[in-house]
């Protein structure tokens, strides 16, 4: 099967979709796919610099990245005028591509699809939007049950739509070393109870939580709050949030690191925190890549009680505390560092189901969905 993936990201870059779909495309690939990663030719970042993608990412170089011409102008600008200029221009250099190129689908995460191509597979994560741009998609990929019964409701056939939560490496996790290696390594404290958030601190511009886990920490005297992740403009915000609440000297910010250093800093905790608020993205939309690299690790986790999550999560393999409520979130993780037996418990059991949630059963599943709409 010949798959063309579309998408208008910068490649690399250290945005969370860029990392998914780069190993999605290594985990199609696996499956026996012939994967063109088709993607506009943009400027470098400052974080991705010139980097090789493929190793930026972590993943295998076993799919070709092609990058097609766009107007990209004023690199850098909030313009949403320069915004649809370039993802304009991009699609219509992907259109004229996709005529001389034979492929047998064509996958993406852009809705702007449904204004240049027919019979496309699109994948959802979010279910916002005019129903006029996915009407020319052949099948949806949905991250939770939530977004497919709205598509539902638009009238799209629920026979056409699949859930599928996202995934992790667990070939990333596989070799993790001690807490003690992992905090000397990470120059963090051994003497401390660590609690760690990793990834970044907001999703279009909305808090993650992370407000209310540094509140939390003046009712958790016996911890530090270690924040792995965020821009520069993020990462000051919180850290000016904690020191006019006197915690200054209890909350670490790493600031962005590498991916393949993730697991490194996961072993360092003694516990890991999701603390999403409860607005309907995470409610409904969200299957946050944190979570599975939670799982991977076996360190025990709080998260805040959302459906969205309740999709992935059970009792067993997580501490569930009301969204926004920071007591309450105190309180679990004080009960967790009080009790390391019944935590290690917890973080086995999540270890064991993250089994189910890798990338390349994710492609399995979805390349073989893909064959049976073909075929119907």
């Amino acid at each position: 099967m010949k798959l063309a993936y579309l998408s208008t990201a910068r490649v690399p870059d250290d945005w969370a979709h860029v990392f998914h779909i780069m190993h999605m495309c290594e985990a199609f690939a696996h499956q026996g796919a012939e994967v063109k990663l088709v993607v506009p030719r943009r400027g470098a970042t400052p974080t991705g610099g010139r980097q090789d993608p493929f190793e930026y990412n972590g993943v295998e170089s076993n799919f070709t990245i092609v990058r097609l011409p766009c107007l990209d102008l004023f690199p850098g600008t909030t313009s949403r005028l320069l915004f649809y200029i370039r993802n304009i221009s991009f699609f219509i250099s992907a259109r004229f591509y996709l005529w001389f190129i034979k492929v047998d689908v064509i996958y993406t995460r852009e809705a702007w699809a449904g204004y240049f191509f027919r019979n496309f597979f699109f994948e959802a994560h979010t279910a916002q939007g005019r129903s006029l741009l996915f009407s020319g998609a052949r099948s949806i990929v949905c991250l939770t049950s939530f977004i497919k019964d709205i598509f539902v409701k638009r009238g799209f056939p629920a026979r056409n739509i699949l859930v599928e939560p996202d995934a992790v490496n667990l070939k990333q996790f596989a070799h993790l070393i001690p807490k003690v290696e992992a905090r000397t390594k990470c120059g963090l404290p051994q003497d401390k109870s660590l609690i760690g958030y990793v990834g970044t601190l907001k999703t279009m511009n909305i808090d993650k939580g992370l407000h209310a886990a540094i509140t939390a920490m003046k009712a958790v005297p016996e911890a530090m709050l270690v924040v792995v992740g965020g821009d520069r403009e993020h990462v000051e915000e919180y850290r000016s949030l904690a020191e006019h609440g006197g915690l200054a000297s209890r909350v670490i910010f790493t600031g962005t690191v590498p991916h393949a250093s993730v697991p490194v800093y996961l072993s360092a905790f003694d516990v890991v925190v999701a603390p999403f608020p409860d607005i309907e993205h995470y409610r409904l939309y969200m299957s946050p890549l944190k979570v599975f690299e939670y799982m991977a690790s076996g360190i025990p986790m709080v998260v805040s009680d959302l459906p969205s999550l309740r999709e992935i999560l059970t009792e067993k393999t997580a501490r569930f505390v009301k969204a926004g409520d920071v007591k309450e979130l105190a309180l679990a993780l004080n009960n967790l560092l009080s009790h390391p037996d019944i935590a290690q418990v917890q973080g086995l059991a999540a270890r064991k189901e993250v089994e189910r949630y890798t990338w390349d059963k994710r492609a399995e599943r979805i390349l073989g969905f893909i064959r049976n709409i073909l075929f119907q």
